[in-house]
């Protein structure tokens, strides 16, 4: 469990599919499960604040600080470290994001791993992509041609 100065608790628990599923906690003990639409749609929102650059950059960190071998502390010190780029509290998300990439990471038999996600943040970004388009579109197609799209992105 990673737990932010802010009173947010990020953790790992059972899901339908898995033990990797990425929980939420806010200070008032609400409970979620942070959806690809919602963080997607936040890091859309912060890159139309910051610009897409700087927002890229910081995914980029967390991105290739998160792999199978999770360690809260590393994962919170990266977190709030790139936290620090923003005047509004945005620890929780990064941490979603490198949980969930950890997650990806950790799937029995997934080819693509974290570079789901990373196809997925390319694609709202530079891409201009529609975040609902985003979160629907990788489904049922196949590894090797999201593979190429990768691959063309330089992902």
């Amino acid at each position: 469990m990673v737990k932010t100065d802010t009173g947010y608790e990020v953790y790992f628990a059972p899901g339908r599919f898995d033990k990797w599923c990425v929980y939420l906690t806010d200070d008032a003990n609400k409970k979620t499960i942070p959806l690809d639409k919602d963080y997607f749609q936040w890091i859309l929102d912060l890159s139309k604040k910051y610009g897409v650059d700087q927002v890229y950059s910081d995914f980029l960190i967390v991105y290739e600080a998160a792999d199978e071998i999770f360690d809260e502390d590393e994962c919170y010190s990266i977190c709030s470290e790139v936290d620090k780029h923003y005047e509004e509290d945005t620890t929780h998300w990064w941490v979603i994001y490198y949980m969930t990439m950890v997650a990806e990471c950790k799937k029995k038999n997934a080819i693509l791993k974290k570079r789901i996600k990373h196809l997925g943040v390319y694609n709202i970004l530079f891409d201009g992509y529609d975040v609902d388009y985003v979160t629907k579109y990788m489904r049922g197609k196949g590894w090797r041609y999201l593979d190429k799209l990768m691959k063309e992105r330089g992902i």
